[in-house]
């Protein structure tokens, strides 16, 4: 995980794209234990963004065509109820059981979709 989220924290200026590749793969994945390690990626790649904005003070620069870990972190946010729903429809009480479990879980994760706690 160090070593995918050293890569990532080096293409933030191409931001866009790693969402969209990280939120592509993550729809293409069919089973259980995939979908949720891919959730674990989401969310140790936010952990680092928002480390990186924290440290560096950085702003999502709406003006701006590079991208970097504050706009990074908003992409992510844009695709947060896609990324929940598509774990949730895929109809595996399994599945739900352990979202619910990574949801509930206060002040672990780094990424939550809209309305949950």
């Amino acid at each position: 995980m160090a070593t995918l989220t050293d890569y990532a924290l080096k293409s933030m200026e191409n931001d866009t794209e790693l969402v969209l590749i990280l939120y592509r793969t993550h729809k293409k994945l069919k089973n259980r234990t995939a979908k949720v390690s891919s959730l674990y990626v989401f969310d140790a790649l936010s952990r680092a963004a928002r480390n990186q904005v924290n440290k560096r003070g950085l702003t999502a620069d709406g003006g701006s065509t590079q991208g970097n870990c504050a706009t990074f972190l908003l992409k992510v946010e844009g695709i947060l109820d896609g990324l929940f729903g598509d774990m949730v429809s895929s109809g595996n009480t399994e599945l739900k059981v352990s979202l619910r479990v990574l949801l509930l879980t206060p002040g672990v994760y780094a990424i939550r979709p809209s309305g949950s706690p």
